[in-house]
């Protein structure tokens, strides 16, 4: 038995949460699920005819809580082993992060948080007596 209801799964898909691709995934594993990456891309080829990038939405998928893995079995489509994923009872997605943090951004927190460090060796040092300087 489904653990989604048809109800949650149209609020889902309707409420505008998924994008149009990572909807179109969520909709290939929730009408033939649980499933493989594999299958669901040879699920999309086979309705197109074009060559399916499904694979790439599962992970947004699975961090935004709207499927899991729940087992594991040989592909139908490769006969490999590989991770079956199926839907979940959310019907409102969690956020993804959409902006990542630059280099650049990163060396300035380096940089601020190295300048607290040498400010709190310098203090301790004052404190223990390991230098007659009060100031920086």
């Amino acid at each position: 038995m489904r653990k989604t209801s048809m109800d949650a799964f149209n609020a889902l898909v309707m409420s505008g949460g998924l994008t149009k691709a990572r909807a179109k995934t969520y909709s290939i594993i929730f009408n033939n699920g649980p499933l493989t990456q594999t299958e669901a891309e040879q699920i999309d080829f086979d309705r197109t005819g074009k060559k399916s990038h499904c694979h790439k939405r599962f992970s947004e998928l699975e961090r935004q809580g709207v499927i899991e893995a729940v087992g594991e079995r040989k592909s139908g489509a490769t006969g490999n082993s590989g991770i079956l994923w199926d839907v979940t009872d959310r019907s409102v997605p969690l956020p993804l992060k959409t902006q990542r943090t630059t280099r650049k951004q990163l060396e300035a927190e380096i940089d601020k948080l190295t300048r607290q460090n040498n400010l709190f060796t310098y203090e301790i040092l004052r404190l223990r007596g390991l230098t007659n300087e009060a100031t920086v």
